[in-house]
């Protein structure tokens, strides 16, 4: 190509040079020139057109993790969760426990991490994650672990120094005693003192569920006091867990402590959140959709978060490996081969979960049984987003999966 540009430049050089007047000698070599001009110029579009086909498109699609705060436009939707966060804790008269809720994969980490921008300056949202090894190591670490997401959190949202005397998290060994909760109490005193005027803060912990070792080990249950203490005693603080369990599910410890919790489900995606999400995800994404690709992509994933951002990294990557910058529905198809390889992990999680009389129930499903809610567990799967109201899948894809693999294995 820069070959090209360096004779365009030299023939351009002669033109301007000949003279005015015109004569043979003048007029061959500008007609020369001139030629030569034209068929270098088609020759640098045929190169640029070559160059463009072979140039892969940007795959900004997120395969398995989290979508992170800094991750821009491959983080869509959800507004209606945002804003009932919002209202549950600054229009209720006495602002209840939160539950967010909602089967796996369906995103409910990515609008934990998106929160930060998302709720605005009258909160201040410290996400816990219940994965975290030193959630189960015993009452010491925990308390620690759990002032240094504090921290992270003010830090992340006024700087470094939060106070002229900079807030550092509990040491360790300052909470080996039989006193730490009070220890713990007198430095979230220090903590709130420094939260910006008017912020609520938001404590997430995500994964809730695995503090339910710690409970049946026996010294969990006095965390969960702990929470219940600061709902009922610290106004500026508020309490959302974050699982796939609901509080009933894991029993009376829970149900007991926080009977005022109220549920916020996550679902599917908006079927306009997801046609954003494939055409803008990030501003220079070149990726162009033939008629239908679109509709086909929503039909067979239905908004499901894990899937469509999962389907949507196979889509590109097929689109590059055929050398193109247009998705057709054939690709589509090939994408859906493709997930069914690379996300093996993901459905044998899903189906390694279901029990047996639910996996049997979803195996006739999927071999053509009539769809009905008539089954003890089809409430149960409609609950976590696995049957829809007709008693169906509501994913396609995932009915598709089990027809390419249990029924193949069940010989069927």
């Amino acid at each position: 190509m820069s070959a090209i540009e360096e004779a365009l430049a030299e023939l351009s050089l002669v033109q301007s040079t000949l003279p005015l007047k015109s004569s043979p000698v003048v007029d061959a070599i500008r007609s020369v020139a001139t030629g030569s001009a034209r068929i270098l110029s088609s020759a640098r579009a045929a190169t640029e057109a070559e160059l463009d086909a072979a140039r892969e498109i940007e795959n900004p699609f997120i395969f398995g993790n989290p979508v992170y705060a800094q991750s821009g436009g491959l983080f869509t939707g959800r507004r209606d969760i945002v804003a009932e966060i919002e209202r549950n804790v600054l229009r209720a008269a006495q602002t209840p426990t939160m539950l967010l809720y909602g089967q796996r994969r369906m995103g409910k980490t990515s609008i934990l991490n998106q929160l930060p921008s998302l709720l605005g300056p009258h909160f201040l949202p410290v996400l816990v994650d219940g994965q975290a090894p030193a959630m189960a190591e015993g009452r010491p670490s925990l308390l620690r672990y759990l002032s240094r997401c504090f921290v992270g959190a003010l830090e992340t949202r006024l700087g470094s120094a939060t106070s002229p005397d900079r807030l550092e998290a509990l040491p360790l060994d300052g909470l080996r005693g039989d006193d730490s909760y009070s220890v713990l109490e007198d430095w979230l005193d220090r903590f709130e003192a420094v939260v910006p005027a008017q912020a609520t803060v938001l404590l997430c912990i995500d994964e809730f569920e695995r503090l339910q070792e710690a409970v049946t080990a026996g010294w969990g249950a006095r965390f969960l006091d702990g929470l219940r203490h600061w709902m009922q005693h610290r106004p500026r603080f508020a309490v959302m867990f974050v699982g796939s369990h609901t509080l009933e599910q894991l029993g009376p410890e829970w149900t007991d402590r926080f009977l005022n919790a109220r549920r916020i489900k996550v679902s599917f995606l908006a079927e306009q959140d997801v046609r954003e999400l494939l055409s803008h995800p990030t501003p220079t994404f070149a990726l162009r959709y033939a008629p239908g690709v679109l509709d086909a992509f929503v039909a067979v994933t239905n908004g499901q978060p894990f899937l469509t951002q999962a389907l949507a990294f196979e889509l590109v990557q097929q689109v590059n490996e055929a050398h193109r910058n247009e998705a057709t529905r054939a690709d589509v198809e090939a994408a859906v081969g493709r997930l069914f390889e690379s996300a093996a992990e993901y459905f044998a999680d899903f189906w390694g979960s279901r029990s047996p009389a639910e996996q049997a129930l979803l195996t006739s499903l999927a071999a053509g049984a009539e769809p009905s809610m008539d089954s003890p567990f089809a409430r149960g799967l409609c609950d976590y987003d696995v049957l829809n109201e007709a008693g169906d899948f509501a994913v396609p894809l995932v009915k598709r999966w089990v027809r390419a693999t249990q029924l193949m294995r069940a010989g069927a």
